[in-house]
């Protein structure tokens, strides 16, 4: 019992120095070090009031926070990375302390793929998907109010945050594997033959403004053609599927496992299905839905043996996220500290 207890200090002091060192890491970056700080930079210079959200477009968390450090005389940019950086990064390594049965292999998952597209770069977007890992135990244990509340909240940091509502529904309990296989073919299917870009003519999207824009957008070619055999996106397939496949060991192993694999294959699918209307709806949606991927691919060391072999695939899997991030995307340069 004594080495127990000894055992969870120290694993909570090593986290705690992932995410203090993660998080300052983030905040002190130079501008243009990432790809969407000059952009920030930009609305960072013009909001002076709460209310300026309504007229650039931008969501109302942003802008409050950026007029509440102007109001206190922190006028840097880089105090609103902080502030980002605080609100993000701890409150996801505290997700993966308490979901992750190996807290130290979904840190590095984090590391290599999510804390640079999103923490570092989509800094809007990390903040909706940490306040929405902060609402699963809502989910898990139907809280509605709650989870409503806190999803409202996301939104306000970036309003596709609202589709996550729909994740309230996802059992925990059982998963029916055909179900999930034929939807995640399907939606392979449906998007090599563009069945999905049918629905651009369907009236709905007159409605919503800001995906319409994204449609917009992709039908310029402002933004990447969907390419069903993208590295990533395979990747992810493939990783989805073989989860699936072997969800009846897995579970028997994680008692949230159904959960989290349902997530990765829900964003699997809303990839698949959406990719052929915008690349970004779909990208951003699935990006929503896959932080579940830190805790999720360590299922693989329920069922490849031993298990130092599934924990070097692991490892290999990060190394290529990582690369994939770095020096093929090049979503960041060399790290340059702003002080």
């Amino acid at each position: 019992m004594d080495f127990v207890i000894v055992t969870r200090f120290y694993r909570s002091c090593l986290l705690s120095l992932f995410a203090i060192t993660l998080t300052f890491f983030c905040a002190f970056r130079a501008v243009g070090v990432d790809k969407d700080s000059y952009n920030y930079l930009s609305m960072f210079n013009i909001f002076y009031n709460y209310f300026d959200s309504l007229s650039f477009g931008v969501e109302p968390g942003f802008s409050f926070v950026t007029t509440l450090l102007k109001k206190i005389n922190l006028d840097s940019i880089n105090y609103l990375f902080l502030v980002f950086a605080l609100i993000s990064v701890p409150v996801k390594i505290k997700f993966i302390y308490k979901y992750s049965k190996y807290p130290i292999l979904s840190i590095l998952i984090f590391y290599s793929f999510m804390y640079f597209k999103q923490d570092f770069t989509q800094i809007r977007a990390a903040v909706a998907v940490a306040i929405y890992v902060w609402a699963i135990d809502d989910i898990l244990y139907k809280r509605f109010k709650l989870f409503f509340l806190k999803i409202v909240l996301a939104s306000f940091f970036h309003v596709s945050a609202i589709i996550l509502c729909l994740t309230y529904f996802i059992s925990n309990k059982e998963i029916n594997k055909r179900n999930y296989f034929l939807m995640l073919f399907g939606s392979f299917a449906a998007a090599n033959i563009k069945l999905t870009t049918l629905f651009l003519k369907l009236p709905f999207f007159s409605f919503l403004t800001r995906l319409q824009s994204y449609i917009e957008k992709s039908a310029s070619g402002a933004t990447d053609v969907f390419n069903t055999f993208g590295l990533l996106f395979l990747m992810q397939f493939v990783i989805s599927f073989l989860l699936l496949y072997f969800i009846d060991i897995i579970k028997d192993k994680d008692k949230h496992s159904v959960f989290f694999v349902k997530l990765l294959l829900c964003g699997t699918i809303s990839l698949y299905l959406l990719g052929g209307l915008s690349v970004a709806i779909a990208t951003r949606i699935n990006e929503l839905l896959v932080f579940s991927i830190c805790i999720s691919y360590t299922y693989f060391i329920y069922f490849i043996k031993p298990k130092l072999y599934a924990i070097l695939f692991v490892v290999f899997l990060c190394g290529a996220l990582y690369w994939f991030q770095m020096y093929y995307s090049h979503i960041v340069t060399d790290y340059v500290s702003w002080v």
